[in-house]
C-alpha cells in the first residue's frame, strides 16, 4: 500500500534541513502565495518535478539577493520571508 510520501513538503524537508544553504522546502500553497506578488512563475505541479523545484530555488536566490542587506544566513531566513509574503494581503 502506498503511504503518500511523494509530497512536496516531505520530499524537500530533509534536504533543506541538512543543506539549508542549497535547498528549500516547497510548501505548495504558501510558496505559490509568496511567489505571486513577486510575479514569479513556479510552474507548480502536484507531482514531484525537477523543473518546479528549480523554479523554487530560483525564487529563493531572488529573495536572498533582495534581502542581502539583512545578511541572511541561509535559506532558513529565506523561508521566513516566504511565510511573510504569503501572509501579505493582495
Amino acid at each position: 500500500a502506498a503511504i503518500g510520501a511523494a509530497k512536496w513538503t516531505l520530499a524537500t524537508s530533509f534536504s533543506f534541513l541538512r543543506y539549508p544553504d542549497e535547498h528549500m522546502v516547497m510548501r505548495p500553497a504558501v510558496t505559490q502565495q509568496a511567489a505571486a506578488p513577486c510575479r514569479l512563475q513556479l510552474d507548480y505541479r502536484p507531482e514531484l518535478d525537477r523543473r518546479t523545484y528549480g523554479r523554487l530555488l530560483a525564487f529563493a536566490r531572488v529573495l536572498r539577493e533582495t534581502m542581502a542587506s539583512l545578511n541572511p544566513t541561509d535559506h532558513f531566513d529565506v523561508q521566513g520571508i516566504v511565510g511573510f509574503l504569503a501572509d501579505v494581503p493582495d
